[in-house]
């Protein structure tokens, strides 16, 4: 018993045989627990600026190794634990435990995230990539674990869709939820690009759940305001076709160096790039104009090239194009202002919004009323740079022989140039930008 005692007190003390074995295991468990942390918290690191992990090769030492393996190289200069682990051929660094990492990584980052949501708002969005639908799923919650309580916005889940219909998203959205472990009627907003197929009283999330507040996306409304706007005349659609073509004819030759503003692409997704196509051309027509010129008159080139340079000069000097891209211009500046705006503002409320989108509507009716006699004073001023006739053409009318037993005339009645112009395509994208204004500004009202 004396023996047991004394064996008992040595061991709380420390003072046993198998002190110096224990300090071995237990230096050789934190140095196995100091490993992983290193790489865990090289990955966070990559994460937090979201910067790519693997390059072309998969092993230390070598080039192009990527991201990771750089890092845990250069680390290893100044850290003893990984310096042993650099020798080492199974130096956990490879692809696989790589992924194990990150999956382990975002799974306690997603489950801190859900663990504080109490009540939230759903964010969906879906872009295409490699021919595939990645939908983004982010949630918008109220912090309230410190003291300064925080709205907190979240990406969540990426989740690829093959069904874009109502029911189709309807099912990714109540799957994802239950993936997180959210309650559907916790729910108290949802936003979309005007998903009004899931938001719906009938079949979308507001028959579940009616306190699921939908907010539109702001910006993309006056984005598909734009779309709808750029094909509501065929001189709309030709002014940003004749752009377009201006622009591959100027990046693929050299022509670059006759014009102060680089002439910009129409992008299908990237819809401020309209603003910038037509502001490129409107403030440096004349410069663009001779640039073309000079193309024709040069010798060397290709025929086609200098056919396509001829007719494009020619579109530039036409008094309709000229109008056209002032209207567009102002129509597109005053858009993209409320745009930017709503977009970068971190601190701007709905609010200030509604304000900013009720300016614009209130511009667009006052513009429709007085906008065409500026729009005309300033193609003219243009036309006289450019050393054109500042004239409506008549269009060349088509006439049909009449046949027998064609009782109706088709011929149209012969209207003067300049009202059939201003008809068919400043009132009609005048009206067409109001009505499409005036839904988003009701929405966000």
């Amino acid at each position: 018993y004396q023996k047991w005692v004394e064996a008992e007190i040595r061991i709380k003390r420390h003072q046993g045989i198998d002190k110096k074995n224990q300090e071995l295991i237990n230096k050789e468990a934190k140095h196995w627990t100091n490993i992983p942390e290193c790489l865990m918290s090289i990955i966070l690191f990559l994460a937090e600026h979201n910067t790519t992990f693997q390059g072309s090769s998969e092993c230390l030492f070598k080039t192009h190794n990527g991201n990771f393996l750089g890092l845990v190289q250069f680390l290893g200069k100044f850290d003893t634990v990984l310096q042993e682990r650099l020798c080492d051929s199974d130096h956990y660094c490879g692809k696989t435990i790589q992924n194990e990492q990150i999956t382990l990584l975002a799974k306690t980052v997603k489950d801190n995230i859900i663990k504080e949501s109490k009540y939230f708002s759903v964010i969906m969005d879906c872009t295409p990539d490699s021919h595939r639908e990645q939908l983004s799923f982010t949630i918008c919650f109220v912090d309230t674990s410190e003291d300064i309580i925080r709205v907190k916005e979240h990406s969540v889940e990426f989740h690829t869709v093959q069904n874009l219909i109502r029911e189709g998203l309807k099912g990714v959205l109540m799957d994802m939820l239950d993936k997180c472990g959210l309650d559907i009627q916790e729910c108290r907003g949802q936003g979309y690009d005007n998903g009004a197929n899931v938001k719906g009283r009938n079949k979308g999330i507001l028959q579940i759940n009616l306190r699921t507040f939908f907010m539109p996306c702001g910006c993309h409304s006056l984005k598909l305001m734009n779309d709808v706007a750029a094909v509501s005349s065929t001189k709309t659609v030709s002014l940003f076709g004749i752009l377009q073509q201006i622009y591959t004819l100027f990046s693929e030759l050299v022509l670059r160096d006759h014009v102060r503003l680089t002439l910009k692409p129409v992008c299908v997704t990237r819809w401020e790039c309209r603003v910038e196509s037509v502001r490129a051309v409107k403030y440096q027509t004349v410069n663009v104009h001779d640039a073309l010129v000079a193309l024709v008159k040069s010798e060397g080139w290709d025929p086609a090239a200098c056919h396509e340079a001829n007719t494009h000069a020619s579109q530039l000097t036409d008094f309709k194009f000229l109008i056209a891209m002032v209207v567009w211009y102002d129509i597109l500046l005053q858009v993209n202002l409320v745009s930017k705006s709503v977009q970068r503002s971190q601190s701007l409320d709905i609010a200030t919004a509604v304000i900013m989108m009720e300016v614009c509507f209130k511009y667009m009716i006052n513009y429709r009323e007085t906008g065409y006699a500026t729009a005309i004073t300033t193609a003219k001023e243009l036309a006289t740079e450019l050393g054109a006739e500042p004239v409506f053409k008549h269009t060349t009318q088509i006439h049909r022989k009449k046949h027998q037993f064609d009782y109706e005339s088709r011929e149209e009645a012969v209207i003067n140039p300049e009202e059939k112009f201003k008809m068919e395509f400043f009132h009609s994208l005048l009206d067409t930008v109001r009505v499409s204004l005036e839904d988003c500004f009701i929405q966000m009202r």
